[in-house]
């Protein structure tokens, strides 16, 4: 009889994390591009690390060169991200390459925590032996897509890279491995790990928010007969604290900012949009032609 070809999780990570950096190698080599400028090169707040505790009390690009993209910036909160320019430039100063292979890197980590978190979830739905196979599959995907190409090469959207492993890393911790963790392990995974992942998440961006929500599917697919109701619901408490926490300090520090996508635009425009914005996300995922570096009111028409 014929073996059926196998492969391992640290093996089936190694190829992906490998493969994801080798793939965009190529970007080690750019300079600094769009806002880029005022985010990194002529932020000198992130010149200094001391500087890093004023990050999480200001608002995204408030120590941007021009009052402009102060003012465009004024409803984000992304302290985390500014936080990692602020060491890269304490490492390396302002070396375009460096700063392009932290990006490189980051990415290669989020293939494997997407590797990682396919594989757990498969290994306790899937009774098809050659399920690994198809999560390797699934992670080379993910590592080689060029829908990622802009939050690699630009830096400024390292804000996409940090949340994406942040939440990433999250799911994984939070799926476990198929054998049972001690008590006292998943305890502090659960209710100490899982919500700082949450909250490194949001402080890199905002789109970290439904985190719990898919903590909470995972729990109903993966655990339906393990964990009663109230059981689930109390294994979120922990990432919802983090969520009223972050909304407060969102209410709290940033303001309205006056340039706005939709300006006066009815709520019924604002929805039918957002919606052409979601299929539009799904498109590029199963078909990513043609790319836009920036799609904005040019090519998403409001309504």
């Amino acid at each position: 009889m014929i073996s059926k070809p196998t492969i391992s999780q640290g093996a089936g990570a190694a190829i992906v994390g490998v493969t994801a950096a080798a793939v965009h190698a190529n970007t080690l080599g750019h300079e600094f591009t769009w806002d880029d400028g005022y985010n990194v090169v002529e932020n000198t707040a992130i010149r200094s690390l001391s500087n890093v505790p004023s990050f999480f009390t200001e608002a995204w690009g408030a120590h941007a060169s021009e009052a402009m993209n102060q003012a465009i910036n004024t409803n984000y909160y992304r302290p985390v991200s500014l936080a990692s320019y602020a060491l890269d430039y304490a490492l390396f100063g302002l070396n375009p390459m460096a700063f392009h292979a932290v990006n490189v890197l980051l990415h290669a980590l989020c293939a494997v925590l997407v590797f990682v978190v396919g594989w757990r979830v498969t290994e306790r739905l899937s009774r098809d032996a050659n399920w690994r196979l198809g999560v390797l599959a699934g992670g080379l995907l993910f590592a080689v897509h060029p829908v990622h190409t802009e939050v690699v090469n630009v830096i400024t959207y390292r804000t996409d890279l940090l949340a994406a492993l942040f939440y990433a890393a999250l799911l994984a911790v939070w799926v476990g491995p198929q054998e049972r963790r001690p008590r006292a392990t998943e305890r502090w995974m659960i209710y100490g790990l899982a919500p700082l992942l949450y909250a490194l998440g949001l402080g890199s961006k905002e789109m970290a928010v439904t985190a719990p929500g898919a903590c909470f599917i995972l729990d109903w697919a993966l655990r339906r007969e393990e964990l009663s109701l109230p059981r689930r619901l109390s294994r979120m408490m922990p990432l919802v604290t983090v969520l009223a926490g972050y909304m407060l300090v969102r209410a709290n520090l940033l303001t309205s900012s006056p340039y706005t996508f939709f300006a006066d635009a009815p709520a019924a425009d604002v929805a039918t949009t957002m919606l052409g914005v979601f299929g539009r996300y799904v498109l590029l995922i199963v078909s990513p032609w043609p790319l836009n570096p920036f799609y904005d009111w040019s090519i998403l028409q409001p309504g």
